[in-house]
């Protein structure tokens, strides 16, 4: 606890001394396994590799209150992550600013059928931005929160005050998980700490967003409390980003209870340049359950978009429940596009897609409109003062 990791302060002056390797490695070679290691409110700076490096037979180690990639208002990025993490179980990530890496922020990694088995807690921290007033934009130059190949599973964010992580100006996502069986609560995406202004990721490229899910079984989102706005609770809010809000892929994702596109009362538009929620590949896909409805408006292009690009098969999926173009106490925020497209490209796949329920309105396009594509049914939605017409079938739908 308390040191100057890859820094050191003379004078008044801070000045990177970064070692080769990681700043701080948490490893057994050996076997018997590392129990119990803390990393407690250090400065952790301008080294060769990641900042913290958690591997494996590692358990129980917990990171809090340290700034890494940061050091006395002035930006000394580590060369890889902030924290990379693989073949380490029970983690606490908690409380941490984490800014100006040239890799991620934090990485989770490992190959799946290896030993890579990794899982714990990702809480309280500040992804970059430093807090403060003002509070300083300092970007990890990929992504903010990154795991792919992980066998376990984190609970990234919480419901209580203070859990939840704020992810925003990174260069590519804010978040994008590529593994199995996370749960995502709590976090702001795209937006200050507050939640009342902008701070985007997604600057590298259109082929980036705020959050991309690309895994199995992940719960992004929960019980839907917007009654107590702006605490979020269980929901994320994912606004402000450079391109979509949030990209769907993979198989029985939920996105559920969220603010997308909205401001932290999820009444005014902070929008995402582009869609909202864009479901564009795989199967049992769930945006919006009863009583859990997605806040989906002000984004630059459609509100929810379910996509099926050419050799891409997308099933199975229920968009239930959501209020589209239309924010928290009937506000009228407005999608540039339609509220909600069903979208079949020629050579794609798509089949079993039931759009029911949702408030459909003020969107400066269609409200609800479906292209090409077979089998989507719409159920009792309400779908009025979109600026177009409420309902169209395009190139033969639905026939």
């Amino acid at each position: 606890s308390n040191n100057d990791i890859g820094v050191f302060e003379s004078g008044g002056t801070t000045t990177a001394a970064g070692n080769n390797g990681q700043g701080i490695s948490v490893v057994s070679l050996l076997g018997g396994g590392v129990v119990r290691t803390r990393i407690l409110d250090n400065t952790i700076a301008a080294n060769g590799r990641s900042g913290v490096l958690l591997a494996q037979g590692s358990l129980n180690s917990e990171v809090t209150d340290n700034v890494i990639g940061g050091a006395a208002g002035s930006v000394f990025g580590n060369a890889r992550d902030g924290i990379s993490i693989f073949g380490s179980d029970n983690n606490t990530l908690t409380g941490n600013t984490i800014v100006g890496n040239q890799w991620n922020g934090i990485r989770m990694f490992g190959s799946v059928g290896g030993d890579w088995h990794s899982d714990g807690v990702i809480q309280g921290n500040f992804i970059g931005v430093i807090p403060g007033s003002p509070i300083q934009v300092v970007p990890n130059g990929r992504s903010g929160i990154s795991s792919t190949g992980n066998e376990g599973a984190y609970l990234v964010g919480g419901a209580a005050e203070g859990e939840g992580n704020i992810l925003s100006g990174n260069v590519r996502w804010g978040m994008i998980l590529g593994d199995n069986d996370h749960v995502v609560q709590g976090n702001r995406i795209g937006v200050d700490p507050q939640g009342a202004n902008a701070i985007a990721n997604g600057s590298g490229g259109s082929q980036y967003s705020g959050v991309g899910l690309f895994g199995q079984g992940i719960d992004f989102g929960g019980v839907a409390d917007h009654h107590l706005l702006p605490t979020l609770g269980e929901s994320n809010q994912v606004s402000g980003n450079s391109g979509a809000g949030l990209v769907v892929g993979g198989a029985a994702n939920r996105v559920i209870g969220n603010l997308v596109g909205l401001d932290e009362y999820g009444s005014g538009p902070i929008g995402n340049t582009g869609t909202g929620i864009g479901v564009i590949d795989g199967s049992d896909h769930f945006v919006g359950l009863d009583d859990e409805r997605n806040l989906v408006g002000g984004n630059g292009a459609y509100g929810i978009h379910v996509y099926a690009d050419s050799g891409v098969t997308v099933q199975n999926v229920v968009v239930r429940d959501n209020w589209v173009g239309v924010g928290w106490a009937e506000a009228v925020v407005p999608n540039a596009f339609d509220g909600i497209l069903a979208e079949l490209v020629v050579g794609g796949t798509m089949s079993v897609v039931r759009i029911e329920e949702n408030r459909v309105w003020f969107n400066d396009a269609v409200g609800i409109a479906v292209d090409r594509a077979s089998g989507v049914s719409l159920v009792e939605n309400s779908v009025t003062d979109n600026g177009l017409c409420g309902i169209e079938m395009r190139n033969a739908a639905n026939q």
